[in-house]
């Protein structure tokens, strides 16, 4: 099982609030119909400081002894490259079927992302730790999330935008040298804009009176940072839903206490759909809110949700807009206790292809996961608790599978969270990966 505390459970860094906010916060009641998930989801946890791991699919759950082991490993530190003896690294590449490109993926064993070749092969690796971005905030170290990178975006000349989850953003260069760090409770998601700017998500607690008029809750927002980091703009998603005639879709479904909405997506629209409903006009934002089974685009300049849907899919991730007016939706809890991919219309919510785990193929992850469409029409997928990622066909064939290496544990059943993988071009390093520095300790220098 996972050893790190689920995300959606972690209160973010709040530096104007004492520690035991933030445990009060993951102790409040799950939204309403989704005890019973969460009640399993967190059954068997375990809470380790080197990184977010579980056990491998297929391990029984941990015994006394296992539970001795992992207190240890808490003593001493995670010690990368203990691996299993089967499932690590790239497992099927069918050559011909796969999208040819490079895998830039994050991991939950540290502060790091890796670019790997199709085989599995190291390219190049980035690393900051969250002592390095913000080393006058000694508060920062004890949140779990700043032992790993929840987000991360590589960019073409070869710097790198992540997010430790609740805390803030960094950008780094190709050496992993600091360029600049935010600590603004950023959390799950980013997107860079063509003009340099950047949407992401950011939590806050704050007391809303219409939510709650005697305690703090966890607030979502959607923020614009100029290229430099520095806040342009937000907007509070409870606040727009509240405004909007889609208010029910968090009333109805939501709690009065700790994560309200739990946001886990932004992604901006470029108009393609706008033809067929107004809600889809270039610069609105597509969001995803986890706790009450919504997806919903924003208006940010009116700061209302404009349009909003549910049902069909619950605990989902990662709604995106494809090429062809469909919209790709990682759906987590999906019948038959099995994660599911789904293509759909979504003004009809009518799914045109679906990817299901099976029992000759399992795909199943309570948390996080994402999926993307490839310029060949095959799907990537990753299964995020389970450490693996898959790229299928669009007859639902797996023509690739990579499993997180990155393990822990005396026969390395513990294996670290594989947040995201994204297949880029395989010329998109090539300005500047030849003259990359070899990895190397992080600089701690830029702005904060």
């Amino acid at each position: 099982m996972r050893f790190a505390k689920h995300h959606w459970l972690l209160a973010p860094l709040a530096l104007a609030l004492p520690a035991a906010a933030a445990r009060a916060e993951s102790a409040a009641p799950p939204a309403p119909g989704h005890a019973r998930e969460v009640a399993e989801a967190r059954a068997g946890e375990e809470e380790a400081l080197w990184g977010r791991f579980r056990k491998a699919r297929g391990d029984r759950p941990l015994d006394p002894e296992q539970r001795e082991l992992l207190a240890l490993l808490n003593e001493i530190g995670y010690a990368s490259g203990s691996q299993s003896a089967q499932g690590s690294g790239v497992s099927r590449h069918d050559a011909a079927r796969a999208h040819r490109g490079l895998n830039f993926y994050t991991s939950g064993h540290a502060p790091e992302a890796v670019l790997i070749d199709m085989d599995g092969r190291e390219l190049h690796r980035w690393r900051l730790e969250a002592q390095a971005a913000w080393p006058d905030v000694p508060a920062v170290l004890t949140q779990e999330n700043s032992r790993w990178w929840r987000r991360a975006r590589l960019l073409p000349n070869g710097d790198v935008l992540a997010i430790f989850a609740g805390i803030g953003i960094v950008r780094v260069d190709r050496d992993s040298k600091l360029l600049w760090a935010r600590l603004n409770g950023a959390h799950h998601d980013l997107e860079l804009q063509p003009d340099g700017s950047i949407v992401t998500l950011v939590r806050e607690w704050r007391r809303i009176d219409f939510v709650n008029p005697d305690h703090p809750v966890l607030d979502d927002l959607v923020v614009v940072l100029d290229a430099e980091g520095r806040e342009q703009r937000r907007v509070s998603l409870l606040e727009a839903f509240e405004r909007s005639r889609y208010r029910g879709f968090w009333r109805d479904r939501a709690g009065r206490q700790g994560d309200i909405l739990h946001a886990n997506t932004v992604s901006v629209l470029d108009g393609r759909l706008a033809a067929r409903h107004a809600a889809f006009r270039r610069g609105n934002i597509l969001i995803s809110c986890r706790s009450t089974d919504v997806i919903a685009v924003l208006d940010p300049a009116k700061g209302v949700i404009v349009w909003a849907q549910s049902g069909g899919f619950r605990g989902q991730h990662d709604p995106k807009l494809l090429d062809n007016g469909q919209l790709l939706l990682f759906d987590n809890l999906g019948p038959g206790q099995a994660s599911r991919v789904i293509e759909m219309d979504p003004l009809s919510g009518k799914a045109s292809w679906v990817f299901q785990g099976s029992a000759e193929e399992p795909f199943f992850t309570r948390t996080c996961g994402s999926a993307d469409r490839l310029p060949n029409g095959n799907t990537l997928m990753v299964e995020s608790d389970n450490g693996r990622a898959i790229e299928v066909s669009p007859d639902k064939r797996v023509v690739w599978e990579f499993w997180n290496p990155n393990r822990a544990g005396a026969q390395g059943e513990f294996i670290a969270t594989l947040f995201d993988v994204d297949r880029v071009p395989p010329e998109y390093a090539r300005g500047w990966l030849g003259a990359a520095a070899a990895p190397r300790a992080p600089g701690a220098s830029g702005a904060r």
